[in-house]
């Protein structure tokens, strides 16, 4: 929350006892009157009478829509009606009208005037340019430095077993991962994995190389929102694998890892930090998209700006273009674009806006069908499975 509206809040007894104090739990079951309803199922034709004007009984947005004068005038009429017998949401809608008041009279010093519920942002004073953009980079832990330095060495054709296992050493964490998903691969006639070097050959360079990078990559998402963008980077990670086994366009270790990475760049933008936070939830209401969101408050997207960082990292080049235009595969030339935005397709993201024209050039580059996409999404494949849970 900004210093100054907090400042406001502190020393203001309206707005404190407006966030303090509702006067009741109300989710989407609805407000007294509505759940008292459906208790008495038995009085149908009420019921059925009533449902039309109860629909907008509780809910946050309503009420908001509602006391910002945004709802249609048919809209508000019905919500007026509503109120009329609902004593519960009258009040609050008569508190939240106090507090927006309660709120601009604070912000007459100098806050920002756009109201979005409990904070207040003004969108052009807040956009994030490339200086905001390059300081929020500063503060992504570049590395995980073991986990880049252990994929440098594992691209170099000459690279060591011995080299490769002085580099993971170093880092218990990834060693003690690559142990276990080492031994979660055996059969019960081989002995149980116990070193790193024993690890490595038992994986296979290029399931270590997708091991090393998840295990540093799942540190960085942190947060309960950068969770959610994990499970679903792991979630495209299984499906890019299926993809490249119809395919055979690309190996299927290079599809996973780079659909571990592709949405790295929200990373990023969560390091912009609440303020960014705060534009976005006030744009989410105009905009269906999270690109659409991106790009008018910074000007960039999270693909954008995920392959900047992964070149910052030196990351693989073809990678970091296929993060690049992976929601725009038909300005890239590889079939890793096309694959990585068939992943977005059947994991039904809602990053980007569908289109039609994209979908269908990303299916004729990988000489995949309608028919064949639809069948894919449902395996789990446990050593992915594993970076979902690491520690």
């Amino acid at each position: 929350m900004d210093t100054i509206l907090q400042g406001h809040i502190t020393g203001c007894r309206h707005c404190l006892d407006a966030l303090s104090r509702r006067p009741e739990p109300l989710d989407e079951t609805g407000c007294a009157v509505f759940r008292s309803l459906f208790r008495g199922m038995s009085d149908v034709e009420n019921l059925r009478t009533s449902l039309p004007i109860l629909q907008y009984h509780a809910t946050e947005e309503a009420v908001e829509e509602y006391c910002f004068g945004r709802m249609s005038e048919a809209e508000a009429r019905r919500l007026s009606d509503h109120l009329d017998i609902c004593e519960s949401c009258r009040l609050r809608v008569r508190e939240h009208q106090e507090f927006i008041a309660c709120l601009k009279a604070g912000v007459q010093s100098g806050l920002p005037t756009s109201v979005d519920g409990i904070r207040i942002v003004t969108l052009s004073e807040t956009k994030f340019g490339r200086a905001e953009l390059k300081a929020a980079q500063s503060k992504v832990p570049v590395s995980r430095a073991i986990g880049v330095q252990a994929l440098t060495a594992l691209r170099k054709p000459a690279a060591s077993m011995v080299d490769i296992e002085r580099i993971v050493s170093k880092d218990p964490v990834l060693t003690g991962h690559l142990i276990r998903v080492a031994n979660s691969a055996l059969t019960s006639s081989r002995l149980e994995v116990k070193s790193v070097s024993r690890a490595l050959l038992q994986l296979g360079f290029e399931q270590a190389k997708l091991q090393i990078w998840g295990l540093s990559m799942k540190k960085l998402f942190s947060t309960p929102h950068l969770e959610r963008i994990w499970d679903h980077s792991v979630q495209a990670a299984q499906i890019a694998r299926q993809i490249a086994q119809l395919t055979g366009l690309v190996t299927e270790e290079d599809a996973a890892l780079t659909a571990l990475v592709h949405d790295i760049g929200q990373i990023l933008l969560a390091a912009l930090g609440g303020s960014y936070e705060s534009c976005f939830a006030v744009l989410r209401r105009k905009h269906s998209y999270t690109m659409e969101i991106e790009r008018e408050l910074c000007g960039y997207t999270h693909a954008e700006l995920g392959a900047e960082l992964l070149e910052s990292w030196q990351f693989a080049g073809d990678f970091a273009s296929a993060v690049r235009w992976h929601h725009q595969p038909s300005r890239s030339s590889l079939p890793l674009s096309s694959l990585l935005y068939l992943t977005e397709y059947v994991a039904n993201s809602d990053e980007s806006e569908p289109n039609e024209d994209e979908l269908q050039s990303a299916m004729l580059r990988l000489n995949l069908t309608g028919a064949a996409i639809e069948k894919l999404g449902d395996r789990r494949d446990a050593d992915l499975e594993i970076l979902r849970f690491a520690a």
